[in-house]
């Protein structure tokens, strides 16, 4: 698939394919600290946009009084029931600033799309002098037009990653929900990786709990070219075989067989997320897309950001594919795309999980266990490796990070297995610090690559249920492919 960056704000997936060029940042402009005092920036895009005559803007409020509430009610206990207490009372914080912040603005603005579990909405701003009383507003913290992003595209991986082990000690994500944002499912090239969703998703024997096409394609995978979502989806549920999964469509068919995912759509599986996370269990996120870019540092700023945040508060981690565009210039660009350059996330690059090469993907190939796919995005943020090659999901074999990033989302719920009070911190770093060291060669950069017994066993060890002060950084559109 080729990229379509720009106009109508989307996000891409990391899958087997020619990679795109770079795009622009993550959606997000340069905003205040949460809490702080003047104005929040606005950027250029949205002043150009505002000035030819109205538009759509993704509005961020500070987060700090909900993610304060989320902090309290989970202080002794990281339950299901105190996480959705939580959740709930940071939603109601959220309405109270959301709500104040509109009664100061006045006139010109219209709510387009309120996201009433995150601080965000989307809102039609009129016209310059309401967009400078928008951003004057107290509780107003960042102001953004929306981006595009796009996807990137087992029995020797799972071998890799020591998944048989950790499933023979009994922890192979039973109870656990996994969230999947994708292109869709096509059960019937799944191989039985969801069950017998003959008689619908959410019905005995279904492993699958919810579909939810926020597309709007009305397809059971709209990537009808490469099954994309389907093969996402299949590689979770062959790591973690006792998780559930909740599946949330956010791409649309936009031309021929070219889909793209709205930021506005991304966040509303996030809002959804977020309000029915705690209940349902869902303690894992997995999103095989984004920009093709090379972020360095934190995208702080990125309107993902604040969302990875909330999710990591209520015990949900966010798993981002890092990116297949490595070798795109013809020499290697260290640097991760977007949203896995924002904070919270795990950054998941891909290994080679056997010896097998052959492919054309416009890199040298080193293949052998453990080796990083030469198309595979790395730097400083890079959290963890996972196989990413050659991935078979169901009847459709993928290779990129996007492959790379399901085998970690299926790890989370593995661990939660071994630990089912364990909060996002301690969960993350099982997952970056076991596993051998796998030294690129490209940069010198040393990242973990994922061993889930080894895991399991760090994760067993935690007995702290106290959630985490912020995550911590290792090592959006999707991701072009390889």
């Amino acid at each position: 698939m080729a990229s379509a960056l720009g106009v109508a704000a989307m996000v891409m997936i990391s899958g087997s394919s020619s990679a795109a060029p770079p795009g622009p940042g993550p959606s997000g402009g340069v905003g205040k600290p949460a809490g702080g005092t003047g104005p929040a920036p606005i950027p250029e895009d949205v002043v150009a946009a505002v000035r030819a005559g109205g538009a759509e803007i993704l509005v961020t409020y500070d987060s700090s009084a909900g993610l304060a509430k989320i902090g309290a009610a989970t202080t002794q206990r990281l339950d299901r029931s105190s996480r959705q207490a939580g959740a709930d009372q940071a939603a109601a914080a959220y309405t109270a600033t959301k709500s104040a912040a509109l009664r100061h603005a006045g006139r010109g603005l219209q709510v387009r799309k309120d996201y009433d579990r995150l601080p965000f909405q989307l809102v039609t701003i009129a016209d310059p002098a309401a967009l400078a009383a928008l951003a004057a507003t107290p509780g107003v913290v960042g102001l953004a037009t929306p981006k595009l992003s796009r996807p990137t595209a087992v029995p020797d991986d799972l071998a890799l990653i020591r998944q048989p082990q950790a499933a023979a000690s009994g922890f192979t994500g039973s109870g656990v929900t996994v969230a999947v944002l994708d292109t869709g499912v096509d059960p019937a090239l799944a191989q039985g990786a969801f069950g017998d969703c003959s008689g619908g998703y959410g019905t005995s024997g279904c492993r699958i709990d919810s579909y939810v096409d926020l597309g709007g394609s009305g397809r059971a995978d709209v990537d009808a070219e490469d099954h994309h979502g389907t093969n996402v989806a299949s590689t979770v549920a062959a790591t973690a075989p006792g998780a559930h999964l909740s599946i949330y469509n956010v791409f649309r068919l936009v031309s021929g067989n070219q889909v793209l995912a709205y930021d506005s759509d991304i966040l509303s599986a996030l809002n959804a997320i977020t309000r029915d996370g705690p209940r349902r269990n869902i303690r894992a996120v997995n999103m095989s897309f984004g920009s093709t870019a090379f972020y360095t540092s934190d995208c702080s700023d990125s309107i993902y950001s604040t969302a990875f945040l909330n999710l990591r508060a209520l015990g949900i981690v966010p798993v981002v594919s890092a990116g297949n565009a490595a070798m795109n210039s013809g020499r290697f660009r260290p640097g991760v795309g977007s949203p896995a350059c924002a904070t919270g996330a795990v950054r998941v690059g891909a290994v080679y999980a056997n010896s097998n090469g052959g492919h054309l993907w416009g890199c040298a190939e080193n293949p052998g266990a453990d080796h990083i796919a030469c198309f595979s995005q790395g730097g400083p943020l890079l959290s963890l490796l996972a196989p990413g090659v050659d991935i078979a999901g169901g009847e459709v074999t993928l290779s990129g990070t996007s492959q790379a990033a399901p085998h970690v989302a299926g790890a989370v719920a593995v661990l939660v297995s071994a630990n089912a009070t364990a909060n996002a911190q301690q969960l993350v770093r099982a997952l970056i610090s076991t596993g051998p060291l796998v030294v690129d060669p490209r940069d010198g950069t040393q990242v973990h690559r994922l061993d889930i017994a080894a895991a399991a066993d760090a994760i067993s060890m935690y007995k702290s249920t106290r959630p985490e002060p912020s995550p911590v950084s290792t090592a959006r559109r999707l991701v072009g492919r390889p």
